[in-house]
């Protein structure tokens, strides 16, 4: 399937051979290209990857902080309730 002669390109015009070592050096810089275009898309990944944690905790800590004040609020104002309530119940009773 697909079998090509050596030799000839895509559009069947002949190519001119190179020796080995010279495709091996083409092949080497190729590579070296590719590895170079890598390091700095993965050091790019890396470092979005490193300040996802706090933009995804940052809204969390936020509300967990107000619902920290919130529920202390709400916890001394119970407990103030509960202190008044017998003291006015208790004046009504001596009445």
């Amino acid at each position: 399937m697909d079998e090509g002669t050596n030799g000839v390109d895509a559009r069947g015009e002949p190519v001119a051979s190179e020796s080995s070592e010279d495709a091996a050096d083409r092949l080497e810089h190729q590579a070296e290209a590719i590895r170079e275009k890598l390091t700095g898309l993965v050091s790019e990944l890396d470092h979005r990857r490193q300040g996802v944690p706090w933009h995804l905790l940052k809204p969390l800590a936020v509300v967990g902080g107000v619902g920290l004040i919130v529920g202390g609020a709400r916890a001394w104002w119970r407990a103030r309730q509960r202190r008044r309530r017998p003291t006015r119940l208790g004046f009504a009773r001596r009445r």
